[in-house]
């Protein structure tokens, strides 16, 4: 088990990879690279959403955050969804979309089932579409 198995629950279905995050995990760089890899492999080099649950205390490094964001694997993320469940988690994602302006802005949610389905929507769309 590698470090960033440590860190986060990685799931990947149908086109979607969740990303859930244990209780004061501290997110580096190689950890996002990690996650990358693991959507990569598991999406078989196909686009695919991407499903951020915020609900635990957890922080992303500096460096890790301007690698998620300026990331060149980033092209394969059609659409992010953000889970957060209080203000904190929403001021911090505010300030990342403020300061860091991702290439594939997140879209925030109090539910995760919301969240889903509104990822799953998206990538039926591109399978449609293609």
């Amino acid at each position: 088990m590698n470090s960033t198995q440590k860190k986060t629950y990685l799931a990947f279905n149908e086109g979607i990879l969740s990303v859930h995050f244990f209780e004061n995990a501290v997110i580096d760089v190689e950890d996002v690279i990690y996650i990358y890899c693991y959507a990569i492999e598991k999406s078989k080099g196909k686009p695919y959403g991407l499903l951020f649950d915020s609900s635990s205390k957890h922080e992303f490094t500096a460096n890790a955050i301007e690698y998620f964001v300026d990331s060149p694997y980033l092209k394969d993320v059609i659409a992010i969804a953000y889970i957060s469940k209080d203000l904190i988690s929403k001021i911090r994602l505010n300030l990342l979309l403020i300061f860091e302006r991702p290439a594939v802005k997140p879209k925030i949610f109090g539910d995760e089932t919301l969240a889903y389905d509104w990822l799953q929507k998206k990538v039926n769309s591109l399978t449609v579409n293609a």
